[in-house]
């Protein structure tokens, strides 16, 4: 049984005679997108504390973090499409909260 902190292995995660080097490596890279993205808010998160920023603003970014959880825990090797998609997304998102650091 996994503890809350675990993260599941990609390989964990895909079904059984549906393994493919290309399909992992698309979820893999889609998994490393939102983390880049879950990076980059905390580092905005931290610069805004630092300076004092409005609550508003913080939680607008605490928000942001918490969306890279969910699609992070909802994400599924089995949906193609939306490994994809959430890979572009971040990957767009990620340059975007870079250019504001």
């Amino acid at each position: 049984m996994k503890k809350p902190h675990e993260v599941s292995s990609i390989v964990d995660q895909i079904p059984a005679g549906e393994w493919s080097s290309e399909r992992a490596a698309s979820f893999e890279a889609a998994l490393e997108a939102i983390n880049h993205a879950f990076g980059a808010y905390s580092a905005l998160i931290a610069k805004a504390e630092a300076h004092g920023a409005d609550e508003a603003q913080i939680s607008q970014l605490k928000a942001g973090r918490e969306s890279c959880i969910r699609d992070r825990e909802a994400l599924s090797p089995d949906d193609i499409a939306a490994v994809a998609e959430i890979r572009h997304r971040y990957t767009v998102l990620t340059r975007r909260l870079r250019s504001e650091t």
